[in-house]
């Protein structure tokens, strides 16, 4: 079994960083809706951690940021227009 490195926690940490950003962009009042959206992000980006290496936990992460930030735009825009 492999021991926990501090590399392991900081990535970690960043994936539920990224899923609080996006789950920031949900537009439901639900928190439970926002929690969900936050582990499914986190938990995707471990997955592509495990599956692809860093490389790929990255490009999973700014494709996530940016999906969000389409979404924050387009609500906006909607709410605004």
């Amino acid at each position: 079994m492999p021991a926990v490195t501090p590399l392991g926690v900081l990535l970690g940490a960043v994936q539920l960083v990224v899923g609080h950003r996006v789950s920031r962009s949900v537009s439901s009042p639900s928190r439970v809706a926002r929690a969900l959206v936050a582990l499914a992000v986190a938990a995707l980006g471990v997955l592509a951690l495990l599956g692809f290496g860093v490389v790929g936990m990255v490009l999973f992460d700014l494709l996530a940021l940016a999906v969000a930030a389409v979404s924050r735009s387009d609500d906006r825009r909607s709410t605004t227009g």
